[in-house]
């Protein structure tokens, strides 16, 4: 076990980081006042039941992780068995998944919010990353969450990841569907020309 040492502090390292770029400046928005608050301020986007299941799965997460980097004896039960050069792999790919994240974030600025709302200043943002793609925050967190689940080799930390990956693709529709409402036309049109994941390449005719 002392030489999956590195790999768990690297992966608390990265969770860190993670956390970092995403709540920084936003570290109101993860306290329990602001939960009711969004409890309270449920709409037909967002669920009470939504938030809820996200809160429940955020301390899952939390449970996971420190559970997987104190890794008592009884934690190897749940190892997966992946080689070792792929777990590096998943490190590497976390850590290019952190820069989009970053970019992401800071290109939002105050238009950032953790539940599906918008304010009545809100603004159709299209520059940075959104330029090409409507989600790359998304994007991001996906890969990062999936890099790291095979970082962890561990079946207590794959679950809770692949979860999240399934709500954050869940909300997605919901979400283009609030923006369509509130910038119709405006983003209809951004729609055609960006990707909802990944850029849309246009092939060129001749």
């Amino acid at each position: 076990m002392n030489n999956d040492l590195p790999l768990r502090i690297i992966f608390l390292t990265l969770w860190i980081v993670f956390i970092t770029i995403s709540y920084a400046r936003k570290t109101q928005q993860l306290s329990s006042r602001s939960i009711r608050e969004r409890l309270r301020g449920a709409s037909r986007w967002e669920s009470k039941f939504d938030i809820a299941l996200r809160v429940a799965l955020f301390l899952f997460w939390i449970s996971a992780l420190i559970l997987y980097v104190i890794y008592p004896d009884w934690m190897t039960l749940f190892t997966i068995p992946l080689p070792i050069w792929l777990r590096w792999i998943g490190v590497g790919v976390a850590i290019v998944s952190l820069p989009l994240l970053a970019w992401a974030h800071h290109t939002l600025g105050q238009q950032f919010s953790p539940g599906l709302q918008l304010r009545e200043e809100h603004a159709l943002v299209t520059s940075g990353p959104y330029r090409w793609i409507r989600h790359p925050m998304y994007t991001a967190e996906s890969v990062f969450m999936i890099a790291l689940a095979v970082e962890s080799a561990n079946w207590l930390v794959a679950p809770p990841m692949a979860a999240g990956i399934v709500l954050l693709y869940a909300r997605v529709g919901k979400e283009e569907a609030m923006m369509i409402e509130r910038f119709s036309d405006e983003y209809r049109s951004y729609m055609k020309r960006t990707g909802r994941f990944l850029p849309r390449f246009k092939c060129s005719k001749k």
